[in-house]
C-alpha cells in the first residue's frame, strides 16, 4: 500500500497516475476502507472521463461496482457495473469486457442467477480465448456461485474447485481466499461440514497473512450455519458476533445476519423470534 501511494504521488503522467489510483484504490477495497476505496475510484474515474480514455473508464466503473456490491448496495451496483460494461465496449478492450461481463453477472446474480449465468460463461469464455488465466479464475469462481444459486451443486462445486487451482497456480491469494469462501457456503449448506469447516477456516488465515478483510463475511456466515447444523450453540454465537462485529467494522449493512440469527433462534431458542428474524431478511 505505502508503495503504491508513493508512486501515485510521483506520477505526472494521466494514465499511469490514473492506474496508480485504481491499485491504490484496489488496496484500500481489500483491507475493508471502503470510503477510502470509493474516493479513490471515484478520482479515477473522473480523470479517465477528461482523458476521454474508456478503457481507464471501464475499469475504474467496475471497481466502484464491485465496492458497492461489497457495501450491500446492489442496485447502485447493478447501475455502475453496465456503465462499465458499455465503456468496456466502446473501448474495444477484451479484459475490460470480461472483467465488466463478470461485475454484471455478480449482480445479477441475486435477481436473477439464470440471467447471472449467461454473463459468467460469456466472460469465462473470453478469457479462456485471451489465454489470460486470472480473469478464467475470477470468471470461473462467479459461475460457481451463479451454479450455486441454481442448486446445480456439482456444477458449482466443479467451477469452484477450477478456480481456487488456478489462483494457486498463478500465486493470487486474494481471489483463492474468495473462492474458498464461495466453498464454505456451498458446502455449508448442502451438509458437507467438515469441508465446509476447513476450507472456510483456511479463507481467514489467507485474508489474515495477505491483510484482507473480505473473506470474513462469507466465512464467518458459513461457520455460524455450520455450528447450528452441527447443535453447538456456543460456537454458532461466537460466529454471529464475528459476522455482526465485522458488518459493524466495515460498514457494510447487515443484510444477512438476520438471516442466520433467525436459524439460531429456530435451532436454539425461540420458533416465534426465529421466523421474524428469517422474514425481517426477505422485505
Amino acid at each position: 500500500g505505502g508503495r503504491a501511494l508513493d508512486l501515485l504521488q510521483g506520477t505526472e503522467q494521466a494514465e499511469p497516475r490514473i492506474e496508480a489510483t485504481l491499485l491504490v484504490g484496489q488496496i484500500e477495497s481489500q483491507k475493508g476502507n471502503y470510503p477510502g476505496a470509493t474516493q479513490l475510484l471515484e478520482a479515477a474515474l473522473e480523470e479517465s472521463r477528461t482523458l476521454q480514455n474508456a478503457r481507464l473508464e471501464a475499469r475504474s466503473l467496475a471497481e466502484l461496482a464491485r465496492v458497492a456490491m461489497w457495501r450491500g448496495d446492489g442496485p447502485r451496483s447493478l447501475q455502475i457495473s453496465r456503465e462499465a460494461l458499455e465503456a468496456a465496449r466502446r473501448a474495444g478492450d477484451r479484459n475490460e469486457l470480461i472483467f465488466s461481463l463478470r461485475m454484471v453477472g455478480n449482480n445479477l446474480s441475486m435477481v436473477d442467477a439464470g440471467e447471472a449465468l449467461v454473463y459468467h460463461q460469456e466472460s469465462v469464455k473470453l478469457a479462456r480465448e485471451a489465454g489470460n488465466r486470472y480473469l478464467e479464475a475470477l470468471g470461473l469462481n462467479s459461475l460457481g456461485i451463479a451454479f450455486n444459486l441454481l442448486s446445480r451443486n456439482d456444477e458449482a462445486e466443479r467451477a469452484l474447485k477450477d478456480s481456487l487451482a488456478i489462483c494457486r497456480e498463478i500465486g493470487y491469494r486474494a481471489s483463492a481466499s474468495a473462492t474458498l469462501c464461495n466453498l464454505a457456503s456451498l458446502y455449508s449448506v448442502t451438509g458437507r461440514l467438515e469441508e465446509g469447516e476447513r476450507v472456510a477456516l483456511e479463507a481467514l488465515q489467507i485474508g489474515e497473512a495477505i491483510g484482507s478483510h473480505a473473506p470474513d463475511l462469507t466465512s464467518y456466515a458459513a461457520m455460524a450455519l455450520i455450528s447450528i447444523k452441527r447443535g453447538d450453540r456456543s460456537e454458532a454465537r461466537r460466529w454471529l458476533r464475528s459476522l455482526i462485529a465485522s458488518c459493524r467494522m466495515l460498514g457494510v449493512p447487515m443484510t444477512q445476519s438476520p438471516m442466520y440469527l433467525g436459524l439460531y433462534q429456530l435451532r436454539f431458542g425461540d420458533r416465534t423470534r426465529g421466523l421474524a428474524w428469517i422474514g425481517y431478511t426477505r422485505r
